[in-house]
C-alpha cells in the first residue's frame, strides 16, 4: 500500500566530461527532498546497471524506497537496463520516455511499455517490476498537483542540468586564463 509520503528514487544523468555524472534524489512523496546520491560512469563501460545499483544501494533510505523512476535522459539502452536493475535492488523500475516512442526498449526484453494520464498530463514509460496500475498509483503519489513528471525526477534532472553547466563555467574560465597567459 503506497502512502502520501512513500519515498520514491528520481534518477537523472548526463554526459559531463569524459564521462556520464548519474544523480539520484529522494524524495518523499511530492512533498519532501530526502536525500541525494551522486555517481560518475566511465562511458567506455558497456553495461551502466551495476554502477547505478551500488548508488542506489548506498542511500541510507533504500531501505524504504518503494520505486525507481528513471528520467526520460537518461533513457534505458544497452547501457541501462531497467529489467535488470528492477533484479539487482529488486525494487520496480520505471522509464519515462517522450510520448512518441512507446514501444518497449529494445534491449530491456522483459520491460512493458505503456501510457496514462496523471493528473491529466499525458505519461509514456517503460517499466519492469510494477504493473500498470501500480505505475499509475506511484506517480499519483510522487507527482505534484497540475505535473505529469514526479518530484523527485525534476529534482534530479535540476541538478544534472545544474552540474552541466557549472562544468561548462569551468572550462570557459580556464580557457581565458590559459589565453590571459
Amino acid at each position: 500500500m503506497l502512502k502520501k509520503e512513500s519515498r520514491i528514487l528520481g534518477i537523472s544523468g548526463s554526459r559531463l566530461g569524459d564521462g556520464l555524472v548519474i544523480v539520484g534524489v529522494v524524495f518523499r512523496g511530492s512533498f519532501w527532498l530526502d536525500g541525494v546520491v551522486i555517481t560518475s560512469i566511465n562511458t567506455v563501460e558497456s553495461n551502466y546497471t551495476p554502477e547505478i545499483s551500488r548508488m542506489i544501494r548506498s542511500t541510507k533510505q533504500f531501505p524504504q524506497l518503494h520505486a525507481i523512476i528513471v528520467s526520460q535522459h537518461l533513457a534505458p539502452s544497452r547501457q541501462l537496463l531497467i529489467d535488470e536493475l528492477t533484479r539487482s535492488v529488486r525494487l520496480p523500475v520505471i522509464a519515462i520516455k517522450p510520448v512518441k516512442r512507446l514501444k518497449p526498449y529494445r534491449h530491456a526484453t522483459k520491460s512493458k511499455s505503456f501510457d496514462f494520464s496523471v493528473d491529466g498530463k499525458h505519461v509514456a514509460v517503460s517499466v519492469a517490476g510494477v504493473s500498470k496500475d501500480e505505475a499509475r498509483r506511484l506517480f499519483a503519489v510522487g507527482c505534484a498537483q497540475g505535473f505529469g513528471i514526479p518530484e523527485a525526477v525534476k529534482v534530479a534532472d535540476v541538478l544534472v542540468k545544474r552540474l552541466g553547466f557549472l562544468e561548462r563555467e569551468t572550462r570557459i574560465r580556464k580557457r581565458h586564463q590559459s589565453q590571459k597567459q
